[in-house]
C-alpha cells in the first residue's frame, strides 16, 4: 500500500505539473498570438495613412477616383494583395459609398458595406476623429464567417486640413484566414 501511495502521489504531482506547463504555454502561445496581430495591424496603419495622408491621392481621389492612376498605375491596387495581403482595398465618398474597390488583388464593383453593413458608419466617424492625430480607425469584423481586421482613414491633402465632410476615405480589409 505504501508504494501504491507514493505512485498516486507522483502520478498526481506529474499530472499537475503537466497541467501548470501546459497553461503557462497557453498564455504565451496567446500573448505570442496577440503581438503578432498588434504588429500586423500596426504595420497595414502605417501602409494606409502613408497612402491616405498623401497630396497625390487626394488629389485624385476626392470628386472623383483616376482608376488609371488608382488601378493600372498600382497606387491603390493589386500590390496592396500580393505585398501586404490586403483583401480588399475600398475608396468610399464623402457619404460612405464605395467609389472604387480592389478585392482580392482583382477590380470589384463590391460595396463595402456589403460586408461591414451598417458598422461602416461608426468605422468611419472614428476615421474622422482620429484623423486629427494623423491615426486610423481599427475594428475586427465577420467577413464572410472568417475574422477580419478592418482599417480606415481619411484621404487628405495636408495634416491641416479638416474640413472632414468633404473628404474621402481608404478602407483596408484584411480577413484574418488561418495562415495568417
Amino acid at each position: 500500500p505504501a508504494m501504491m501511495l507514493i505512485f498516486a502521489l507522483a502520478g498526481w504531482m506529474l499530472f499537475d505539473l503537466c497541467a501548470r506547463i501546459d497553461e503557462q504555454q497557453r498564455h504565451h502561445s496567446e500573448a505570442d498570438a496577440q503581438r503578432a496581430l498588434e504588429t500586423r495591424v500596426d504595420k497595414l496603419g502605417r501602409v494606409l495613412t502613408d497612402y491616405s495622408f498623401w497630396l497625390e491621392a487626394y488629389a485624385r481621389t476626392n470628386k472623383k477616383v483616376d482608376v488609371n492612376w488608382a488601378y493600372e498605375e498600382d497606387n491603390v491596387g493589386p500590390s496592396l494583395y500580393s505585398g501586404y495581403g490586403v483583401n480588399g482595398a475600398f475608396i468610399l465618398a464623402p457619404n460612405g459609398v464605395t467609389r472604387y474597390a480592389v478585392v482580392g488583388g482583382g477590380r470589384s464593383k463590391m460595396q463595402l458595406d456589403t460586408w461591414l453593413g451598417d458598422d461602416q458608419t461608426a468605422l468611419l466617424a472614428q476615421a474622422r476623429e482620429r484623423s486629427l492625430k494623423d491615426g486610423y480607425a481599427q475594428g475586427y469584423f465577420l467577413i464572410d464567417g472568417q475574422p477580419a481586421s478592418v482599417l480606415a482613414a481619411v484621404i487628405r491633402p495636408d495634416a491641416t486640413y479638416q474640413d472632414f465632410k468633404r473628404l474621402s476615405y481608404m478602407v483596408f480589409v484584411d480577413i484574418l484566414t488561418p495562415d495568417k
